[in-house]
């Protein structure tokens, strides 16, 4: 498509994506996005263990807690360059979100290189124009802690490598297939991808690569044991792992109420119509070129990994950063297997105007919707980190206080002496009981207690406790 190759050369695009990606990072920074709960519990892990050497969660006075494999999740090819931030800068929030900013530019850069590779230049270069323009991009990957692009990045680098057939290279996208397996425990899934295109290639081939396979497999290996060793420190105990994987699969329990409903809001949420818009081209544009017959192992790695995350947000609570990574996934992809979908029936002559107005229409639809909710709450919320900074203010550090279902407020605040009690979900809980200990804290922060609290802990809240000051999101009670 000469259009396309000439467009391509320019340089104009890469300049237009590079302006519009730092604006799209510097608007709000660092509250943007703000913390929230599941990135409190991953700040706070980095926050215990560059301030107390001890890598797990702090629940206040010296505890942390035990049992690591319930409550870790994003794990150490993250959080080890969030402490290591932390310890060079101090623990802050700007810090984490450079950290987080940092993963955002190399998995632009690998995935401009994977696209190119996969689809040509024209395409990677379109590629990155959808991916800057999408606003999910900035709220998940810019949420300090979160573990969605940090994976992502990892898994790019090691499909970079996986179609060279040399030992140490092979070793080398092993490796870093491990990092981003061990980097989010959902990308564990990445091991069934990984597997089946082995054996597809090895029957396909005709060879079976022993050597390849052996080298793959010491890569993948390495961080793995570094993942066990970090989720089990007193040693390897198959019940503790067992444990773990069992809580993986699914830690909400919530199959059977959200399944359907979660195939049904693919017809009434725009972000879902969106996936479904880029994986109707993905897809199709793979089968109607018949491209199995050439396809590549990077390719198809990421082509059985789309439906596996689909499934895993299908079986979930239906919160669309579970989809995240597979959207990116499509967005990369997308503009190639256009390409290929369009060639398949039209001339090739206006084919290249049809994928840039195509492609050009959906970029342009991405870029309003960014201007009209780059400023939403989801996306930009100063008020965790000012009202945590108030409340510091109004409370000693030396304070007995507890935070209840707040490790974003734990990790805003200074210090790690600050108690807290976290329920992870309503079947697993984090933290000292004070109701069953008797030991009643002077302060307290929570919200709604009357639905944190079992009925009758609350009974006895309502009778100990007043409301001492509100903070906006942060509600104080003092001890009668």
């Amino acid at each position: 498509m000469p259009l396309l190759i000439a467009w391509s050369k320019q340089w104009w695009p890469a300049v237009l994506a590079g302006i519009f990606f730092l604006g799209a990072v510097a608007y709000g920074f660092p509250d943007s996005p703000a913390p929230w709960f599941d990135q409190g519990i991953n700040l706070g892990i980095a926050k215990t263990y560059a301030l107390d050497g001890v890598y797990s969660l702090g629940l206040g006075a010296g505890k942390v807690v035990e049992n690591r494999p319930l409550m870790i999740s994003t794990n150490y090819p993250l959080l080890a360059w969030i402490t290591l931030g932390f310890k060079l800068f101090g623990v802050g929030l700007a810090q984490a979100q450079l950290v987080m900013l940092a993963f955002l530019v190399v998995f632009l850069f690998v995935s401009f290189l994977l696209a190119r590779r996969l689809f040509g230049g024209q395409s990677a270069f379109l590629a990155i124009g959808l991916t800057v323009t999408f606003l999910p991009f900035y709220g998940n990957g810019l949420s300090g802690g979160l573990g969605e692009v940090p994976g992502l990045a990892y898994l790019f680098l090691a499909l970079l490598f996986f179609d060279r057939r040399e030992s140490p290279v092979t070793a080398l996208a092993g490796i870093f297939f491990g990092l981003a397996i061990t980097t989010k425990i959902f990308y564990l899934l990445l091991l069934l991808p990984v597997l089946l295109v082995e054996i597809i290639f090895a029957w396909r081939e005709r060879v079976v690569p022993w050597k390849r396979w052996f080298w793959l497999s010491v890569g993948i290996v390495l961080p793995l044991i570094i993942w066990v060793r970090t989720l089990l420190p007193g040693g390897f105990s198959s019940t503790g792992l067992q444990e773990a994987l069992a809580y993986y699969r699914n830690p909400y329990r919530l199959v059977e109420s959200t399944f359907l409903k979660n195939i049904f809001s693919f017809a009434t949420e725009s972000t879902l119509a969106h996936f479904a818009f880029l994986g109707a081209i993905v897809y199709g544009g793979f089968f109607t070129q018949k491209r199995w017959r050439t396809v590549q192992r990077a390719e198809l790695i990421l082509l059985l990994f789309v439906p596996l995350n689909l499934i895993y947000f299908l079986k979930g609570p239906g919160w669309f950063r579970y989809l995240f990574p597979a959207h990116l996934v499509l967005l990369v992809m997308s503009p190639g297997m256009l390409s290929a979908l369009i060639e398949r029936w039209r001339p090739k002559q206006i084919a290249g105007w049809l994928v840039i107005g195509v492609l050009g229409i959906l970029i342009a639809a991405q870029t309003i919707h960014f201007f009209r909710h780059r400023s939403d709450k989801l996306y930009y919320n100063p008020a965790p980190r000012a009202q945590a900074a108030e409340l510091s203010a109004e409370i000693p550090a030396t304070a007995d206080l507890y935070l209840v279902d707040h490790p974003e407020l734990w990790f805003l605040l200074p210090g790690t002496g600050a108690r807290q009690f976290i329920h992870m979900n309503p079947y697993t809980a984090f933290g000292d009981d004070f109701f069953t200990l008797g030991n009643y804290p002077r302060y307290v922060v929570v919200d709604r207690p009357e639905q944190a609290f079992k009925e009758a802990d609350y009974a006895i809240f309502s009778r100990r406790y007043a409301p001492y000051k509100n903070f906006g999101l942060y509600t104080v009670f003092l001890l009668r």
